[in-house]
């Protein structure tokens, strides 16, 4: 609406402009017509004048003619003169008056005749020069009537331009408003994406330097893995040579001890203890040969619910052996005095007893720590492939930022695999004594990492 009723101001500014500029020409125009005509005026009124001039001159000169001839007719008057004159003089005289009168009234008439033509001569001339001055006005308002019709041509042609020019300069400016909002939302999306880049750059620095770490704990869990395994098959050859000279006093006692029903049981039971044992061994042995990795990273809630359980089968176990131990000491004691070497076998037998319950629990802590870790392996290998995937597509976009990091978080990993070395070199005597393996403490943002 602005831009219409501005175009419409224009249009009628512009018209009465050309009606100014035609008042103006036509104004100019009969201002021309009258000082062209009252020059006209002066200049005939100037040569009037000057005819004027001239014939006053001419008729003063005849009039002093006039007067000298009436002064000589006055000498010749007869009344003052007739006796110096005679007749004959007197009539030469009237007949010379008579001719000077003639000459006089001829030279009028041929005078006035020539005033005629004169006057004649000078309307037909004033009628050329009106007629050329109408004529050069009439050609001089043709051009200015042309001037005029061009000048308000040209006049529609730039209102036109202008109004084409106000439409474009209008296009214009919405086009400029829709490019500065465009450019602000670009602006802007660009900020958020490069927040994005910058949150996901952090991300990734924090995902390199755990899975750098994770790297190195795979490594040394490995190893402590393998140091363990080693100790199994000591534990299971130490067994194995302690098996011998129990089962072999096992068998002498069994032969000393038929008289005894009590000792049966234990006999039997000690005989799936060692199946149980025997088992455990063996499915460990196969889970280490199948090649599965184990984590270290074992839930806190796991490990709380299993430690409770341990120790209600320990709680058992060395009841059940108390209670027969007890047994059996009582009736040991009985007949202390009559078979000394019956109650130190019992003794011995007990004291393997313990041992083997202690063997018992301790393997079925390896048994229920490995089902854990196998709980544990998939979720963790799954989220070690998205976390590369994650770093592929960041290593591409943000080189030098992921070099930079990457070297920083390779130190803070050498750094932790230093102190790990550090603190964990232990000796082959302190180790033979329990066996265990090292784990990294919980970082504040993993809490679920547990020591072993």
């Amino acid at each position: 609406m602005e831009f219409v009723n501005g175009s419409s101001r224009v249009n009628w500014f512009e018209s009465r402009l050309i009606r100014l500029s035609l008042k103006y020409l036509q104004d100019e125009n009969s201002r021309l017509k009258q000082t062209y005509e009252k020059r006209l005026r002066d200049f005939i009124l100037h040569k009037f004048v000057k005819e004027v001039e001239e014939e006053n001159y001419i008729l003063s000169a005849e009039n002093e003619e006039h007067i000298k001839a009436s002064k000589l007719s006055d000498k010749l008057n007869p009344s003052s003169k007739l006796r110096f004159l005679s007749k004959g003089e007197e009539e030469l005289l009237l007949v010379e008056v008579e001719n000077l009168r003639l000459g006089i009234y001829q030279r009028f008439l041929s005078k006035e005749e020539d005033d005629k033509q004169r006057v004649l001569i000078e309307n037909t001339v004033i009628s050329t020069l009106i007629q050329q001055g109408f004529q050069e006005s009439e050609l001089h308002y043709e051009t200015m009537k042309d001037d005029f019709f061009k000048i308000k041509k040209e006049n529609l042609d730039l209102v036109e331009v202008n109004e084409n020019l106000g439409l474009e300069l209008y296009m214009l400016d919405v086009e400029i408003e829709e490019r500065k909002n465009i450019e602000e939302n670009t602006i802007s999306m660009l900020q958020e994406r490069e927040n994005e880049f910058e949150l996901w750059n952090t991300e990734a620095a924090k995902l390199i330097s755990d899975l750098q770490v994770s790297n190195t704990r795979d490594i040394l869990f490995e190893s402590k893995v393998n140091e363990l395994a080693k100790h199994v098959r000591v534990l299971k050859v130490m067994w194995k040579q302690r098996l011998i000279p129990i089962t072999i006093k096992v068998t002498q006692v069994q032969t000393h001890l038929t008289g005894y029903t009590d000792l049966i049981e234990v006999q039997t039971r000690i005989a799936a203890l060692e199946k149980v044992i025997v088992e455990d061994i063996n499915t460990f042995r196969t889970q280490k040969t199948s090649g599965l990795d184990i984590k270290p990273k074992l839930p806190n809630t796991e490990t709380e619910e299993s430690k409770p359980k341990k120790e209600e089968k320990k709680l058992e176990t060395s009841n059940w052996i108390k209670h027969q131990t007890g047994h059996h000491l009582q009736t040991a004691e009985a007949g202390a005095e009559e078979e000394s070497k019956k109650g130190k076998l019992l003794k011995t037998l007990v004291s393997d007893s313990h041992k083997l319950s202690n063997l018992e629990t301790t393997v079925k802590d390896l048994a229920q720590r490995l089902e854990a870790d196998k709980k544990i392996k998939k979720p963790t290998r799954m989220d070690v492939q998205k976390t590369q995937c994650v770093l592929l597509k960041l290593d591409d976009e943000k080189k030098s930022k992921m070099k930079s990091r990457f070297m920083m978080s390779k130190n803070r990993t050498g750094v932790i695999l230093r102190d790990f070395i550090h603190q964990g070199g232990t000796t082959m005597e302190e180790s033979e004594g329990v066996v265990c393996v090292g784990c990294f403490a919980p970082s504040p943002a993993r809490s679920d990492r547990v020591k072993i």
